[in-house]
């Protein structure tokens, strides 16, 4: 891992914390901040949302705690 990947991920931490401090939505953050870890580490584009994104994203939505506690609300 070189240092500019490195720095892509710490940098995406701190648009993450800013963003949150700032009241902004989970999704349009998570968006930003995997944009920045995309591009400081070379990931192509697609690649990185298609492939890495997307499926850790919905794999939160579609674990069996989330639906667990859906039934409870």
């Amino acid at each position: 891992m070189n240092i500019i990947a490195v720095i892509g991920l710490i940098l995406a931490v701190a648009v993450l914390i800013v963003g949150a401090y700032r009241g902004l939505g989970a999704l349009p953050l998570t968006l930003l901040a995997s944009l920045v870890v995309i591009v400081t580490n070379g990931i192509p584009l697609w690649d990185g949302y298609a492939a890495s994104y997307m499926t850790g994203y919905t794999g939160a939505y579609l674990s069996p705690a989330f639906r667990q506690l859906q039934s409870v609300c």
